[in-house]
């Protein structure tokens, strides 16, 4: 059934890394979703206030540095937020006020950096509502 929707997917991302960027395109190649991939906070903005809906927004703290705020409310405005947000902090971040404050984003998760590729695909694919 998820291979079936697949192509209705959308996964926005939020990574300042173009290497990142392109080692997710082959980390989601399975899932079928359209990625749209974004360096800077403000360019996110734009993708979560778009025509089409987000279904993922995948955010790593290497992008927005001490912007958080910024990221926090592109993902409250106008009731476009994604169905799901995975943030993405390095070791200190996770277990800090950062941490705390992603881990209250309504439909959110936190990873810590680094991780293992398939425990990461794995709750992705959770997040998107296809099982792990």
């Amino acid at each position: 059934m998820f291979a079936a929707m697949a192509h209705e997917r959308r996964i926005a991302i939020l990574d300042k890394s173009v290497l990142a960027g392109n080692l997710y395109k082959l980390l989601f190649a399975p899932l079928g979703a359209a990625l749209v991939t974004r360096r800077r906070p403000e360019e996110l903005g734009g993708v979560l206030s778009g025509r089409q809906r987000i279904d993922l927004a995948i955010i790593n703290s290497n992008a927005f540095g001490r912007k958080f705020e910024e990221v926090e409310s592109m993902l409250a405005k106008g009731g476009r937020a994604p169905a799901a947000t995975i943030f993405i902090l390095q070791e200190g971040e996770v277990t800090g006020e950062l941490g705390r404050r992603a881990g209250r984003v309504p439909g959110a998760r936190v990873i810590e950096r680094p991780f293992h590729p398939d425990e990461f695909l794995s709750l992705v694919r959770e997040m998107m509502g296809g099982g792990g």
